[in-house]
């Protein structure tokens, strides 16, 4: 590993394997769950995505996300390329940090964060729809486990996952309250969770 570590190596295997298994839950991913965490490749790039962010050595957050992606793309197993889609690795790189962002939240190490997504999932996109009243540029009912980087229907592309972050974002111009978008994305899940 090229950088500094700073998340113990036990707390990063756990975190890892549950946001595995958040990323490939009620997905086509699931059948090939197995195959993609024995992929050590893949743990490494999410390792040191990871580090990176919790040392804050990340100047531009939308490329360092991206490299992790393309470090995991090529390495995900041949049997699961078709499965294991840009949906999957956001989703596992998203709730990888999303865990580890409990363990550092009251420490130096926070600030890092800023440079993290919250995962697309379909409560989070429900969620962001309704707080800027159907206002976005996503599509609302794109899946996020189908979304892939050349898919041609605008509902499977990509961008719907980084307008969807945009979306994030301009919520939080309006309410300094937030921290960052992991924050953001704990209390909206606290709200659905206790009907606040």
């Amino acid at each position: 590993m090229d950088c500094e570590r700073i998340i113990p190596e036990e707390i990063f295997k756990f975190v890892f394997a549950e946001a595995m298994e958040d990323a490939t839950r009620r997905t086509g991913a699931a059948t090939v769950k197995k195959d993609v965490l024995g992929e050590a490749k893949i743990a490494e790039s999410v390792e040191k995505y990871a580090n990176d962010i919790v040392s804050c050595n990340v100047t531009d957050a939308k490329e360092r996300f991206n490299i992790c992606v393309k470090e995991i793309a090529t390495s995900v197993p041949q049997n699961a390329k078709d499965v294991f889609t840009f949906g999957n690795i956001q989703k596992l790189i998203n709730m990888t940090m999303k865990y580890l962002y409990i363990r550092y939240f009251s420490s130096n190490h926070v600030a890092g964060f800023k440079n993290c997504y919250v995962p697309m999932d379909s409560v989070m996109r429900d969620c962001v729809y309704k707080e800027l009243n159907g206002e976005v540029k996503f599509v609302k009912d794109c899946a996020w486990s189908k979304l892939t980087e050349n898919n041609q229907k605008k509902k499977y592309n990509i961008e719907n996952y980084w307008y969807f972050q945009e979306a994030i974002d301009e919520i939080l111009k309006g309410d300094k309250c937030f921290k960052n978008r992991l924050d953001y994305e704990y209390s909206k899940y606290n709200d659905r969770i206790y009907g606040r």
